[in-house]
């Protein structure tokens, strides 16, 4: 996949009226939902699922397109990508309730460079932002932030933070700190 196809997915969450937000996570045998661990933000260890009100379905989740673990975009269901994880719909959990019905107006793709001493450095989709209609934000990372040691990006884990500040606190989208 190259850099201008992988935009030309993302192009087409732009528009769209989110009805129906569904993470997957895998099965560890218990029924606690593992994304809801930290108050600061939702950590899935598969992705999320956009549905709009044409029916559209976009999956986000991690993938080898770029680098290991870079974003995944895609115009299709999670199932389609993954067998067996556990669903939850979010629609009226979480801070997704008051994103119902908002149209997205505009998505960002904040791509970084790994392993920058490497003669052959790769650029790899890390965070995206959704803007919506109300003009509330949400940051999707493949990030995973482990207690008392902050974020560790290229991971096998999906990271949605919500608003502009959130994201600031944590050094996602524009607000990343080059290295």
């Amino acid at each position: 996949m190259t850099h201008d196809e992988f935009e030309a997915i993302v192009a087409q969450l732009i528009g769209t009226d989110i009805v129906r937000v569904s993470y997957f996570e895998i099965e560890y045998g218990d029924q606690q939902a593992g994304w809801k661990g930290d108050p600061r933000f939702d950590s899935l260890d598969y992705g999320v699922q956009l549905e709009d009100a044409r029916g559209k379905v976009f999956s986000i989740t991690w993938d080898a397109a770029f680098v290991e673990y870079g974003l995944c975009v895609c115009a299709r269901s999670m199932a389609e990508i993954v067998v067996g994880p556990r669903k939850w719909d979010v629609s009226v959990e979480s801070r997704w309730s008051k994103l119902i019905g908002e149209r997205v107006i505009r998505v960002d793709v904040y791509w970084l460079r790994a392993w920058e001493n490497d003669p052959e450095v790769i650029e790899y989709p890390q965070d995206l932002c959704l803007s919506f209609s109300n003009g509330e934000v949400v940051f999707i990372s493949a990030t995973e932030c482990l207690p008392n040691s902050g974020l560790f990006g290229m991971m096998d884990n999906i990271l949605v933070v919500f608003g502009d500040e959130s994201a600031k606190a944590f050094g996602l989208g524009p607000h990343r700190i080059e290295s």
